[in-house]
């Protein structure tokens, strides 16, 4: 098990570009601008169905995301 925290410090320290997340409590609780790496977050019901519906939305988030934020990609 792995704390938000630590993948987030992890993924910035590794030099990823994004982080792409469901953890709805990351943006709140992670001091996201003190990391050097770009968050998008799917918020809502990410059932298996769903998902590829949301692949467009989610490739454009990563693409334009800026570091330091959190974008949302909502799937309901």
């Amino acid at each position: 098990f792995v704390f938000a925290g630590e993948l987030l410090a992890h993924a910035a320290r590794e030099r990823y570009a994004v982080l792409l997340t469901g953890d709805t409590k990351m943006g709140g609780s992670q001091n996201i601008a003190a990391h050097d790496i770009a968050v998008v977050l799917i918020r809502g019901r990410k059932t298996p169905r769903r998902l590829p519906a949301l692949v467009p939305a989610i490739l454009a988030a990563i693409a334009s995301a800026p570091r330091r934020t959190v974008t949302e990609v909502a799937a309901d």
